[in-house]
């Protein structure tokens, strides 16, 4: 008997959420949502996935767990994740300045100091402008490096809004910045990288970059605005593959759980625990560190990590626990300030499930 209980605890503690798919499926419905997607965390592993709804609106087809939704600004933290692995092969430094890294490009002085490690942080002075003036950045590229090469020239040229390191301030400039010196590191575009550092190594199997589907086939998530609007699949539906890595990533929710599970299980299976610890330490200043924002909250038992995306026509989240190792990842294929209330709704309700224990 004492050999069983412990089992039969653990089992409970790993036991899907009682009629969680009825109670998304309520939170879409009141909201207007076309279909929602939903992924539980528990004890560092994922426990459950539902989805509800439909691809497009007005359409029968049904969502599926296999679907892939798109994850927007999400993704930074996938890509700070590909920069730490460079890392720890000696392959990039923490602390390397922009200097070192484009030598030869003319900068703003204020930027030569700026490091990596600031880059990840928003802490680089970096207007949140996302696109630098001096170029065509939605235009066709059969080589994406030499585009973000392009794009990282014009944004140096951009004089700081404010003293590097002093604050936070969000911009997706860091982030395709910071791809591109892994690109030039690694003399391969930030997809071939990504995949080979992060999704291979987790399992991940359905990711893929911009809009899913086939202009016109009803065969993934369309994207959605609140109006409702039904824009087919297509190059002009998400950002400009230039800057993929602030927020382009799509995967079903199984594996964007897949990355949530990886975030809070303590285990620093793709770093060396001096990288791990590095990376997943709450920011010394500010509240934005390595893609993720680090939030006190009284269910995550001190910090949580949180960050959400959108490109106006989808919307996906994550909430997560490192101490408790639980959390939730939920996404749509609907923009606007209803589905991002409407995920809140659905952490809130998953959180409130996991912590019934606390009470």
């Amino acid at each position: 008997m004492t050999r069983v209980l412990p089992v039969l605890l653990a089992m409970a503690a790993q036991a899907p959420i009682p009629q969680l798919q009825e109670q998304i499926e309520r939170i879409r419905s009141e909201a207007n949502l076309p279909a929602l997607a939903v992924g539980v965390i528990a004890d560092g592993r994922v426990a459950q996935v539902e989805v509800c709804g439909v691809r497009k609106w007005g359409d029968a087809t049904k969502a599926t767990l296999s679907d892939r939704f798109h994850l927007g600004s999400v993704t930074k933290s996938m890509t700070a994740a590909v920069i730490g692995r460079l890392v720890d092969k000696g392959k990039l430094r923490w602390q390397q300045t922009l200097a070192e890294s484009f030598p030869g490009v003319e900068m703003h002085s204020g930027y030569r100091s700026v490091t990596l490690a600031d880059l990840l942080a928003h802490r680089s002075g970096m207007t949140d402008a996302t696109f630098p003036e001096g170029g065509d950045w939605r235009r066709a590229a059969s080589d994406l490096r030499a585009l973000r090469y392009e794009y990282v020239q014009a944004a140096l040229k951009t004089p700081p809004i404010n003293t590097p390191r002093t604050e936070n301030h969000y911009s997706n400039r860091n982030f395709v910045i910071a791809a591109v010196i892994a690109e030039r590191s690694e003399g391969a575009p930030w997809e071939q990288l990504i995949t080979r550092e992060l999704f291979k190594p987790l399992g991940i199997e359905s990711a893929g970059f911009g809009a899913p589907g086939t202009p016109d086939k009803v065969e993934q998530p369309w994207p959605h605005s609140w109006k409702k609007d039904q824009p087919s699949p297509g190059p002009y539906v998400d950002n400009p593959p230039v800057i993929g890595p602030a927020g382009t990533v799509h995967m079903n929710i199984r594996d964007f759980a897949k990355f949530g599970a990886f975030l809070v299980s303590n285990r620093p299976e793709l770093f060396s625990k001096k990288t791990f610890d590095f990376m997943y330490a709450p920011p010394a200043s500010g509240d934005y560190s390595m893609g993720l924002v680090y939030l006190e909250r009284e269910w995550a038992g001190g910090n949580a990590i949180f960050h959400n995306g959108s490109n106006t026509l989808n919307f996906a989240v994550m909430w997560l626990s490192p101490k408790k190792r639980f959390g939730v990842v939920a996404a749509t294929n609907c923009g606007g300030t209803v589905a991002e209330r409407a995920l809140d709704d659905v952490a809130a309700l998953v959180i409130r499930e996991l912590t019934k224990g606390d009470r």
